[in-house]
């Protein structure tokens, strides 16, 4: 098991979030233990300004709301 990682969301470093190429408008992520050479597996926080909308997807994904 690896360990375990704790991540206060306000002292995160968010980048443009690019997992698709280009940085997609008013969106932004922390990688937590994302790797995209491993398949796209792993962990990472994203953050959506108001309005945003993501690209359409059809893997599964978790959401937390504050």
């Amino acid at each position: 098991m690896t360990k375990r990682s704790i991540k206060n969301i306000e002292d995160l470093k968010f980048e443009p979030f690019d997992n698709y190429g280009e940085p997609v408008k008013g969106m932004s992520w922390h990688k937590i233990s994302y790797d995209k050479s491993n398949g796209g597996f792993g962990t990472y926080i994203l953050k959506m300004d108001a309005g945003a909308k993501s690209l359409p997807h059809t893997s599964f994904s978790c959401f937390y709301s504050t």
